[in-house]
Order: structure tokens, then sequence, then C-alpha cells
């Protein structure tokens, strides 16, 4: 079962954070200063924190899922859509009330 997960990058630097999990999962996203990544990613992953130093990319820290996992009661539903290539679930968040 895929976990949802919510990082944000609380620093002034972009962000590259590849999620690597087994089975070969893999995502990968760009995150911008004071954005947030809502993700789905499988138990046992871990997300790699990189920056740009004065010597090139370098590797700031390293994450598992377990931390950035939401608890049960914010995830409203998981629903049966799938990622293009068709093996894993999209999780949705509840909407708010206007």
């Amino acid at each position: 079962m895929m976990g949802t997960c919510l990082f944000h990058n609380a620093s002034s630097q972009m962000l590259i954070l590849p999620c690597i999990g087994p089975e070969a999962f893999f995502q990968e996203k760009v995150v911008f200063p004071f954005e947030e990544w809502l993700f789905c990613c499988p138990p046992r992953s871990r997300v790699d924190i990189w920056s740009h130093g004065l010597m090139g990319a370098e590797q700031l820290d390293s994450i598992q899922v377990q931390d950035l996992l939401l608890p049960a009661e914010l995830v409203a539903s998981v629903g049966n859509k799938a990622s293009p290539n068709g093996d894993w679930a999209c999780c949705t968040l509840p909407q708010q009330a206007e």
C-alpha cells in the first residue's frame, strides 16, 4: 500500500528530491524554496535531498518516508487512478470548504 507524504522546503535553496523505493520505484521532483511536495510512495522508500554547492551537486540529507508520512486522518481517500505505467494508486487530500 502506498503512503501519502508531504515535504516542505523551508530553505531558500532549490532542492532536488529523488524518492527511491523497493522494486525499482523511483520518482524525482525539483522543489523550489518554500514549496511543498505531496506525493505517494511505497513503504521502506527514502528521499534524498540534493542541492547545488560551490563544487556542484551535493547530497544534504536522506530521509526515510516514515518521517514524511501524513496521518491517516488527513488523507481523505486513496483513488484507483494509476500512474502512467499503471502500477500505483494516487492519493488525494480532503477539499477545504470555501
